[in-house]
């Protein structure tokens, strides 16, 4: 079976994609990590 292309606009006021070296400053990533998009489509 070959893949499929998904798309799925998101939006919000704010998000913190925090970056696991620099958890106490919370410093966020200017995108969406991988890892919360698949969160995202996991959660439809």
């Amino acid at each position: 079976m070959k893949g499929s292309i998904q798309t799925l606009e998101v939006w919000g006021e704010l998000a913190c994609f925090s970056r696991p070296e620099l958890k106490v400053e919370r410093f966020s990533y200017p995108v969406i990590t991988p890892s919360a998009a698949r969160g995202i489509f996991d959660a439809i």
